[in-house]
């Protein structure tokens, strides 16, 4: 880029702008919701059940943690 090129902000830029920042606040509140409420020690204690885990009752809480 040279130096001499200077970036002007139009009205749609500024809307692109403006509904990244909002996407990007939204998709930050639902993987919060997500890990905290739906990831428990019981989905993945399952989960390690079904992999094949040697006591996944004992090594799901550490795992959530």
């Amino acid at each position: 880029m040279s130096s001499g090129t200077q970036l002007v902000a139009t009205p749609l830029t500024r809307k692109l702008r403006i509904t990244v920042g909002v996407c990007s606040v939204l998709f930050t509140i639902g993987t919060t919701v997500h890990n905290f409420a739906i990831i428990n020690s019981e989905l993945v204690a399952m989960m390690m059940q079904a992999s094949g885990s040697a006591d996944p009752a004992v090594s799901a809480p550490g795992f959530t943690l």
